[in-house]
């Protein structure tokens, strides 16, 4: 359990994979603030507290006691949504994290990305967020790849004929993992978004 209020926001901060300056930028707070808030020597006002609970889905109770406890936002986990898919997951910056989704029963380890193309037309939509995570994606699962560019591609994994990848859509070739393009891990979940 982290000691103090200024541990707790630290520890939301570096599970976002932020830097103070973007931190406080998401935040619009100046680098001064969050480094004081950081190390004890300003306590957060309401609103700001609000803010963290609001844009990094962080647990209300425990932000303000310590102690775990359902907030009434539930066991919601908040996990980024990435811009770009990185070579390597250890070079995730603020800069290369659009937002936050907040949903229940996530395992923490996953990141999501938002659908761009009609590949995967009609499974999946322009818009969709895909969730996934890192791993080994088996023969006939869904699975993302990034292509030279960083950009997020969903596909479905075939082991035969040498490993393909297969787009829903008639209209986009088989992707072989081959000059850029890396299978990052399985699809885990799709959030649709209706709109009227």
């Amino acid at each position: 359990m982290d000691d103090s209020i200024a541990e707790r926001i630290k520890s939301v901060r570096k599970k976002c994979g932020l830097n103070q300056r973007e931190f406080g930028r998401k935040l619009n707070v100046s680098l001064p603030t969050v480094n004081r808030i950081e190390n004890g020597h300003r306590t957060p006002d309401a609103e700001l507290i609000k803010k963290i609970w609001d844009l990094f889905g962080a647990d209300l109770k425990w932000l303000l006691t310590g102690q775990k406890e359902q907030s009434s936002k539930g066991d919601s986990v908040s996990i980024p949504l990435l811009k770009k898919i990185p070579r390597s997951f250890d070079e995730i910056q603020g800069d290369s994290i659009e937002g936050y989704l907040s949903l229940p029963g996530l395992p923490e380890d996953c990141m999501s990305v938002r659908l761009v193309s009609e590949e995967m037309a009609p499974l999946l939509r322009v818009g969709d967020f895909v969730i996934f995570r890192k791993g080994e994606i088996a023969d006939g699962d869904l699975g993302l790849l990034r292509d030279e560019g960083g950009k997020g591609r969903v596909r479905r994994y075939r082991h035969d004929d040498g490993g393909c990848w297969i787009a829903e859509n008639p209209d986009y070739p088989p992707l072989r993992e081959e000059g850029g393009n890396r299978a990052v891990g399985p699809i885990v979940q799709v959030v649709r978004v209706f709109t009227p």
